[in-house]
């Protein structure tokens, strides 16, 4: 079921699976929330004046990806909604650190905390607020750190943090952490990994190599061909 956000009589529309049905705004604000017929959860809002996908959290865990296509052609627009699928998320979030961390949409004042060696999928909190992802360690007042999503990309963060001691004023009760990040496509699925070992940065942040040789070998007449992706090459 779905409902025009804005729609001062509250009237949702049924839709059944592998149905179109046509819909008319009602008004000025182009906002949709959908929810199940057996359920009174409902999602969060999201805009169909614009070409996007999103991932809508849904009741019990559940969640619902959601795709506009045809804004700005000829074509009537279609909203589509589907079944969640593995790589559907935005980003996995894998915490290989000993500290938490929390994250942050741009703008908006709902905060994840993600504890130590722990992982989880996420996605927008607001899907029509601006789609960047912030990031500190959990705690910590300072300037937040802009994510890496849509990439394969590496780097790392050097974050100061004050002792818990109050009695200690000094500099040298600030502790400097280094923290390596990489983003990285497992399968389907995006990651964005943070971790305080090189080693694992460096495993994790390796260029993927597509293999230049196709070696096919038949044992019956004992025979090798040998293929680049420029084409055959030779048969032995």
């Amino acid at each position: 079921m779905y409902m025009q956000e804005s729609d001062k009589n509250g009237l949702w529309f049924d839709i059944g699976p592998n149905q179109c049905e046509a819909f008319w705004p009602t008004c000025e604000e182009l906002f949709l929330v959908v929810r199940r017929r057996e359920s009174q959860t409902i999602s969060q809002r999201f805009h169909f004046n614009t070409n996007h996908t999103t991932v809508l959290r849904m009741e019990k865990g559940t969640a619902l990806f959601v795709s506009v296509d045809g804004v700005g052609s000829d074509c009537p627009v279609v909203v589509t909604f589907s079944k969640y699928e593995t790589g559907d998320a935005p980003i996995r979030l894998e915490n290989g650190c000993d500290i938490s961390l929390r994250f942050h949409q741009r703008n908006s004042s709902q905060v994840t905390v993600l504890a130590p060696q722990q992982s989880m999928l996420y996605t927008w909190d607001d899907p029509t607020l601006e789609r960047e992802l912030l990031w500190n360690i959990y705690g910590r007042k300072s300037k937040d750190f802009t994510a890496v999503i849509n990439m394969d990309k590496r780097g790392s963060e050097t974050v100061p943090l004050k002792s818990k001691d109050k009695k200690e004023k000094d500099e040298n009760s600030r502790t400097d952490i280094l923290i390596h990040w990489v983003c990285y496509k497992e399968k389907n699925q995006r990651v964005l990994l943070f971790t305080q070992s090189k080693p694992v940065a460096n495993l994790f942040g390796k260029p993927k190599s597509c293999a230049h040789t196709e070696i096919i070998v038949s044992l019956e007449s004992i025979g090798v061909s040998l293929n680049s992706l420029s084409g055959y090459i030779v048969n032995v």
